[in-house]
This record gives C-alpha cells, structure tokens and sequence, in this order.
C-alpha cells in the first residue's frame, strides 16, 4: 500500500494528526498521539508493508522541530518505507 501526503501547510501537531488520520483513512478511534499513530500504522503495514512519500518535510520541520523528527522515527519504527 502507498500513499503520497503533503504537510507543508500542518501548522499544528493536532493538525498533522488530523492530516494523517483523513489521508490513511484512520479509524475514528485514532488516539491523535504518537503511541496511537503507531499502533495504527504497524497494523497497516502489517505484512504486505506500507510506503508513504512526504511532500513538504522540510517545511514541516521548521514548524514542529523535534516533534517532527519523533514523527518520522516512529513511522520507521513501524515498518513504514518513508520517502521524502
């Protein structure tokens, strides 16, 4: 499964959130956070793995700085191939 998502405009943490949530097709119950993210994200990837390319990374790091970085390692973290 592959999915291309830009966050050059997400100004918040909440809105990154909300960006992936409608973008992924999250379940309503997506806790919002970090830990929520990656449980959901591990269950997609699952065995047939997952990709999703960034447009907009460097944007996204000047906005949210570290958080940014935090968001990226726990997308590899479960087993997503990130490009951006």
């Amino acid at each position: 499964m592959e999915y291309t998502i830009d966050v050059s405009d997400v100004s918040s943490i909440e809105e990154l959130h909300e960006l992936m949530s409608y973008e992924m097709d999250f379940p309503d119950y997506y806790g919002g956070n970090l830990d929520a993210l990656y449980d959901i994200i591990s269950d997609m990837a699952g065995d047939n793995g997952l990709t999703i390319s960034f447009e907009g990374i460097p944007e996204l790091q000047r906005t949210l700085g570290n958080y940014c970085d935090r968001f990226l390692d726990v997308l590899a973290d479960a087993g997503v191939i990130v490009n951006y």
